[in-house]
Order: C-alpha cells, then structure tokens, then sequence
C-alpha cells in the first residue's frame, strides 16, 4: 500500500501522546541560534495560521489549549503568528491564562507594515493578545 498523506496523518493521528514522548530528545538535539541574541530554541514550532484561528468558540478555544499544554510538556518553544491569521493570536493569549505561561515560549510574530510607527503599533498589539 503507497503511503499517502492522508494515511500518514491518521497514522499520526492514531498516535497517543505518550507515544509521543520521544519527541522531547529530538527537539532537545534540533535547536537553532539567533544570531542577534545567541539565544537558542527549537528548530520545530508550532504554527497557527489554521490551528489556532478559531474565533470565539469556547469548546475549539479548550481544545487548542490542550494542544498548546501537549506541545509545551514534550518541550515545544516556538509558536509563530501573525495578525493576518484572524482569531490566532488571542487564542494564543488565552491559552496560557487557563494553563500557565510555560517559560520556554519562544514566539515569533510576522509584521505587515513597512513603517515604524505602525509596525510598533502591531507589535505592541500582539505583545498585549499574548500578555506579554
């Protein structure tokens, strides 16, 4: 039987999480450095463009924290956004309000605008969705 992605991903999906634990020594081992601080992280994160772009729905807002909670206790750091992926960063922000803000979150925010002003505007927007 030919591997496809769809029979991949229920595989994947079929996965439980403690099967999953191995993934903690392989993030450990893939890490790359900022070359502006020296800083390392994670060379894997966690995107959220349609992971997390949920509106207000509280049941799917539940479920994506657990997700996050997952991804965090098998040692995930990165979690990258932008303010084009609609509802992504309030759900990012709420998830560590009802889990607690894991100390190794690494994120990363895209900026859409070319000026100054603006841009800091952004950011100081998606730093106040994500508190912090």
């Amino acid at each position: 039987m030919r591997p496809t992605r769809r029979r991949v991903l229920a595989g994947i999906g079929a996965c439980s999480v403690s099967s999953l634990a191995p993934l903690r020594e392989t993030q450990a081992n893939l890490r790359k450095t900022i070359p502006a601080t020296g800083e390392t992280i994670s060379a894997i994160g966690m995107g959220s463009w349609l992971t997390c772009d949920l509106g207000d729905v509280e049941a799917l807002r539940r479920q994506r924290t657990e997700v996050l909670r997952t991804f965090f206790e098998l040692g995930g750091e990165l979690i990258d956004s932008s303010p084009m992926y609609g509802s992504s960063q309030a759900v990012i922000g709420d998830a560590p309000t009802r889990i607690g803000r894991p100390a190794q979150t690494f994120a990363a925010d895209k900026v859409w605008i070319r000026h100054a002003g603006p841009a800091q505007a952004q950011i100081a927007e998606t730093s106040r969705s994500w508190g912090v």
